[in-house]
């Protein structure tokens, strides 16, 4: 999955970019701020309700970013994270635990804590499945 995206604010939000089977098994991008700090964006996948989660070093900003996850059910099931630079993946990419083994689809969620409205500015969304 690929997205091209990115948010009008930076604070008191919460953005996430996911592929989802349901709250209980889904990997995915999220950035969350109820204080008014700059949030870090969060990989982390979960199944059968129980996460991994990690700080991708990158912080959520107003411009436009790509977000790559790729899934691996193969053998070691494993998951790895890109933002921008699609060669490399970011820290502590890839996860190998609480991989999900659902069919998953693209979710995108945005909340906000202020009386502004939060938008998240899709370009596009990219899915391939390999057979």
């Amino acid at each position: 999955m690929e997205y091209r995206v990115k948010s009008n604010q930076n604070t008191y939000c919460s953005f996430q970019l996911l592929l989802l089977f349901d709250w209980l098994n889904y990997v995915h991008f999220d950035a969350w701020d109820a204080v008014g700090a700059v949030p870090n964006w969060e990989i982390g996948n979960v199944s059968a309700g129980a996460s991994t989660v990690f700080d991708s070093g990158v912080a959520l900003d107003t411009s436009y970013h790509v977000f790559r996850i790729l899934c691996h059910t193969h053998g070691s099931n494993h998951v790895h994270y890109f933002i921008d630079d699609l060669e490399n993946e970011v820290p502590n990419s890839p996860i190998t635990s609480n991989v999900p083994t659902e069919y998953l689809q693209p979710y995108l969620f945005i909340a906000t804590r202020q009386d502004e409205v939060s938008s998240i500015d899709a370009d596009y969304c990219y899915l391939r499945q390999g057979r």
